[in-house]
């Protein structure tokens, strides 16, 4: 499956089309990865979040797309997921500038707790905000979620009928986490709507937080803020055990690091100070026959005395310095 696929109505001739309309492609082929060694979940394809299984959707159907404002005055695109895998749900719809290939994901998501009891559909749609009255027109909604219940994201429709119950799911409470709003997709001065992509409030390799690809709509006329929707939450305890192993992350980096030549004459080496002290660098006296080597930190501790009120001073260095004597 290709990273942001989408389908498209033909553009007319005299119209140069949209980057947006084009898909980001990668410029190879993606690399197959290595098994894991300790059965752990990198490149499966899915993630269990401790009993909310994910997968990443990256085709997408176009509902409503503007061509003015924006990035670059080139307005934006909202999309839904499509097609979602079976069993399988939305949380929200996309949204894009035009600006860019079209180059995204949406998380959708299925109760592999066995209880039913994680997702559930809204208990309605309340209206954010719409760019006219007719069909065609682009309309967004904001799902209410049922008590204990948290909305990821919100949903888009070319008619003014809300969206089915079942087009977007909410998220029981305690698999969701805080989010932030981060890039602005997309504004109007009508009523003041914004549409803005989102990320998860607290992040870091100790977050729980889980980016969902989804964003926030509001307006004057709905001032929601960015606490009605949420993102998920890695709920299980091993919550690292998608990560790549040893020989999976030798694999990323064959396909993906960067190469460094150096000349065989340049004076410089790439490495850092920090390096050296602590890979244990030795220094050799120049011209000595028999040489005993000596690691650079030794070396180090072996000129310095002591921290002094001015920083580390090497010995017969004190004079001057605001030391008593």
């Amino acid at each position: 499956m290709q990273r942001g696929r989408s389908w498209f109505g033909c553009v007319p001739m005299s119209k140069a089309a949209l980057p947006v309309e084009r898909d980001f492609d990668l410029p190879a082929v993606k690399p197959s990865w290595p098994s894991s060694v300790s059965d752990g979940g990198f490149a499966k394809g899915s993630i269990d979040l401790g009993g909310i299984e994910v997968r990443q959707v990256t085709t997408f159907a176009k509902v409503w797309s503007t061509t003015q404002g924006g990035q670059d005055g080139l307005g934006a695109t909202f999309f839904k997921p499509a097609p979602v895998p079976t069993g399988f749900h939305a949380l929200g719809h996309y949204a894009q500038p035009n600006n860019r290939p079209l180059f995204g994901h949406v998380l959708v998501t299925r109760d592999a707790s066995g209880t039913g009891a994680l997702l559930a559909p809204p208990l309605d749609y309340a209206l954010v905000w719409s760019s006219g009255q007719d069909d065609g027109a682009g309309f967004f909604w904001l799902p209410t979620p049922p008590d204990g219940y948290k909305a990821v994201g919100v949903a888009v429709t070319a008619t003014k009928d809300k969206p089915q119950p079942g087009e977007v799911m909410c998220v029981r409470a305690d698999f969701t986490d805080a989010c932030e709003a981060e890039e602005s997709v997309w504004s109007s001065d009508k009523d003041g709507f914004s549409a803005t992509a989102l990320r998860p409030a607290v992040r870091g390799i100790d977050a729980r937080g889980v980016h969902t690809g989804t964003f926030l709509a509001r307006s004057d006329v709905a001032p929601a803020s960015v606490s009605a929707l949420a993102c998920l939450k890695n709920n299980s305890a091993a919550y690292t055990s998608c990560m790549p192993d040893l020989a999976q992350v030798n694999a990323v980096l064959a396909a993906y690091s960067p190469h460094v030549y150096l000349h065989p004459n340049d004076p410089y080496l790439p490495s850092s100070v920090t390096w050296f002290f602590e890979n244990g660098t030795l220094l050799y006296q120049k011209g000595n026959p028999t040489p005993t080597p000596e690691r650079l930190a030794q070396l180090v501790n072996k000129l310095l005395v002591g921290e002094g009120p001015t920083g580390p001073k090497m010995k017969g260095s004190w004079r001057n310095d605001e030391r008593d004597p």
